[in-house]
């Protein structure tokens, strides 16, 4: 893997992207001198590590980079203070790069000899070699030979040294005149003052026959298509040679005078004539927009991108300003919005998944930069770009789904092989485990935890592999999970330490009564791994039907306000914790073979109350940790918990389902005593008889020693009355007007098993 050393690692160096084994730079970069990136980009580190090769761009921050192409070269690089050095991947021993920051910053040097030809470069602005660890067309490494760091030296000693290899006309100055002879009809053209004002006034001293006073003056009055008589004018009114002039006049005529703009003229002017500024530029808005612009960029604490953004708001130039911002959000993030007519949604890429905040991040971002330019619009402008540069389809970027990888905090983690890899905004996760992989991590807390809650042992490695199956995107096994038990008896304790297992916003906590096909919570189970919902109330649950969707693999849809629908497959798995099992109406086995039920026999109490119980009452008694939770979910804790829980996993998948003890009928047993009594009192000792009644008295009197049998609460007369008649159609009946005693019935029922009660 290529890495870029420390010596280059600044956040000032800047960095180009170079096709896999070669110099060139990718596609995407072809304006590498203003769209660059520092070292800690993401992308540069995705390529990098995809195996691509960098370049180091000379300029920045003053750093240079001698390329030695010839021996004589590399000789006087190496009389020079030792720096980082590196190898080329040209088979050429002399063949290297030196790598120096001088003390301001250099224009690139050609370095040659008469007959010659060119023998090396001191390359600098605009400028770049390949970067070290990058692999040469050759196949040959650019290897890093004196790994030291980078030395500091002058223009001066630079020059000194390759004199011998320095054209003598070379220029130490940055200029370039392009020729160009169409006449500029800008704004400072047409209303620069300075011009009328030399024309008027005699500058004092010789300064006005400086070398760059009248080219700026015969440019302006140029481009104005001023008569000749004008130029004439100018020149006796400063007492300068008209031969000059006429010079000057020529360049422009000829396209090869350079420009100049409001900001040249006012550096001069305050250089040589700073009384006068005042004067002449008073009112000018050009004046004060050049002001400004120094202002910005004499601001130490602004970035270069904050100062390229101001300086084109400065200018009235939205587009350009929302576009450099646009270009260095895209540059350094990783983004997909998703395409649709009606509303977007843009997820951003964030240590190591993708989150809906796109638009947020961005917004927060041109706040840093804008600061006090900050405008709703210009935000909305800069969202709009990127919304149109990163569009996916919806169900391209919804239904990606990496069944066995999790991502934790320290990688991507193999569920089934156990192997963990780098993170990679190449593969679309929405959720995170906060939990670091350590194969060598134990958690004894959890195990004694899991110990002291239930009572039946075959229910721990049950509760483990529910912990496993939890990381599991898919619902491989069918079943919904059911925590039951009197209040304070570790349920929600154990609720609780799943969420913090798998992560908070990792999961949902939809009630039972919310999972129906018209309800918009469904979507909030998209992405999520599991659904826990503890303390259910005990309403009547008689919709099932989404349920055995939600378990059973059905494809979703599921409706979200003002959002396109969502169509997934749940993978979140379905957790319930109840004081009393709601009363179910579906009493088919379909439904109860889809449920695992725990019970959490004890309750937890203080010391104090636990030393005021009797004997045999202690026996369902334990005493609680009020800091149990804290104890439980150490870092340590929890990576030992998710060694356990891949453990656990590996036998639920072997086996292809739960290590449970309890079947259908126990289930359905269970469930209905604990939901619902007197059903279960009807399914045990009630059956129809359209012939027969049974006295109320005796019915209340044989449930009421049913309930102190079997330990279950009471039902009210109303529910009574509708599960008589919903189950067997019974009626109320009472005895004729004048007997001695009117008892009333239940009429077309009869009492079973009455020796059992």
């Amino acid at each position: 893997m290529v890495m870029i050393p420390k010596q280059l690692q600044n956040l000032g160096f800047r960095f180009l992207l170079l096709q896999a084994k070669e110099k060139k730079p990718l596609a995407n970069m072809q304006s590498w001198q203003s769209e660059n990136v520092p070292f800690n980009n993401p992308i540069l580190e995705y390529h990098i590590n995809g195996g691509g090769n960098y370049g180091i761009i000379g300029g920045y921050e003053n750093l240079i980079l001698i390329d030695a192409d010839s021996q004589e070269i590399t000789d006087i690089a190496e009389s020079l203070p030792e720096t980082f050095t590196v190898k080329s991947g040209s088979p050429e021993s002399y063949k290297k790069h030196y790598f120096f920051i001088t003390d301001n910053q250099m224009k690139g040097i050609r370095l040659s000899k008469d007959k010659i030809g060119d023998l090396g470069d001191i390359r600098s602005v605009g400028q770049y070699v390949v970067g070290p660890n990058c692999i040469h067309p050759s196949g040959n490494k650019y290897e890093i030979i004196k790994n030291v760091g980078i030395k500091t030296i002058t223009e001066e000693e630079i020059r000194k040294a390759f004199k011998e290899y320095i054209d003598s006309k070379d220029s130490t100055e940055f200029k370039t005149f392009p020729v160009s002879t169409t006449l500029r009809n800008s704004r400072f053209v047409r209303e620069c003052k300075v011009p009328d004002f030399v024309l008027n006034n005699k500058i004092k001293s010789d300064t006005s026959k400086n070398w760059k006073l009248f080219p700026y003056l015969i440019d302006i009055l140029h481009n104005r298509s001023v008569t000749q008589q004008v130029f004439v004018n100018l020149a006796k009114s400063q007492g300068h040679s008209i031969g000059a002039v006429k010079g000057w006049v020529k360049m422009a005529d000829e396209g090869k005078l350079a420009k100049t703009s409001c900001k040249k003229m006012r550096d001069y002017l305050e250089r040589f004539h700073p009384e006068i500024v005042g004067e002449v530029c008073k009112g000018c808005p050009l004046f004060e927009k050049i002001k400004i612009q120094k202002e910005i960029e004499s601001n130490k604490n602004y970035s270069w991108l904050q100062k390229k953004v101001l300086f084109a708001l400065n200018n009235r130039d939205r587009e350009k300003a929302t576009e450099l911002i646009v270009k260095e959000i895209e540059n350094n993030n990783f983004i997909y919005t998703t395409r649709d007519d009606i509303k977007t949604e843009m997820w951003v890429y964030d240590k190591g998944i993708y989150v809906p905040q796109g638009k947020s991040f961005i917004k927060e971002f041109c706040r840093k930069v804008l600061e006090g330019a900050f405008t709703s619009h210009l935000s909305s402008m800069v969202i709009a770009k990127i919304e149109a540069d990163t569009f996916i389809n919806h169900d391209e970027f919804f239904g990606t789904n990496y069944i066995y990888e999790v991502p934790l905090l320290n990688g991507i983690l193999n569920i089934k092989t156990k192997e963990l890899s780098s993170h990679t905004p190449k593969k679309i996760f929405f959720n995170k485990i906060p939990i670091e992989y350590d194969p060598s991590q134990e958690c004894p807390n959890v195990v004694e935890h899991l110990s002291t809650i239930l009572k039946n042992p075959d229910d721990i490695p049950v509760l483990l592999e529910i912990f496993g199956y939890l990381l599991l995107k898919e619902y491989r096994v069918e079943k919904a999970v059911m925590f039951v038990g009197a209040g304070r008896n570790g349920k929600s304790k154990t609720v609780e330490l799943m969420k913090r297992f798998v992560g908070v916003e990792n999961c949902s906590s939809l009630p039972l009564k919310a999972l129906h096909e018209e309800s918009f919570s469904l979507s909030e189970l998209f992405g999520k791994m599991a659904n826990l919902a503890s303390d259910l109330s005990k309403t009547d649950l008689k919709e099932t039907g989404m349920i055995k969707s939600l378990i059973g693999r059905d494809t979703i849809q599921a409706k979200r306000k003002f959002l396109r629908d969502l169509i997934f497959v749940n993978y979140a798995k379905m957790i319930f914790a109840a004081n009393e099992l709601p009363k179910i109406y579906d009493t088919t086995d379909g439904f109860w073979t889809k449920w695992v039920l725990i019970e959490f026999p004890y309750k937890f109490v203080t010391q104090k109350v636990y030393d005021t119980l009797k004997e045999e009452e202690r026996e369902n008694h334990k005493i609680m940790n009020p800091d149990i939770i804290e104890k439980l979910t150490t870092p340590e804790e929890l990576s030992g918990l998710l060694n356990l829980a891949l453990e656990h996993l590996d036998i639920l998948m072997e086996n292809k389902d739960f290590s449970y003890s309890k079947n259908t009928r126990e289930v359905k047993d269970l469930w209905i005593r604990k939901s619902d009594s007197f059903t279960a009192f009807c399914y045990d000792h009630v059956e129809e008889d359209y012939d027969n009644k049974v006295d109320k008295k005796i019915l209340r009197r044989l449930y009421h020693q049913y309930r102190k049998k079997h330990k279950v609460s009471s039902c009210s007369d109303k529910a009574i009355k509708i599960t008589l008649e919903n189950m067997y159609g019974a009626s109320e009946t009472q005895d004729a007007y004048g007997s001695n005693d009117r008892n009333r019935y239940w009429e077309g029922i009869k009492i079973k098993n009455e020796e059992n009660i």
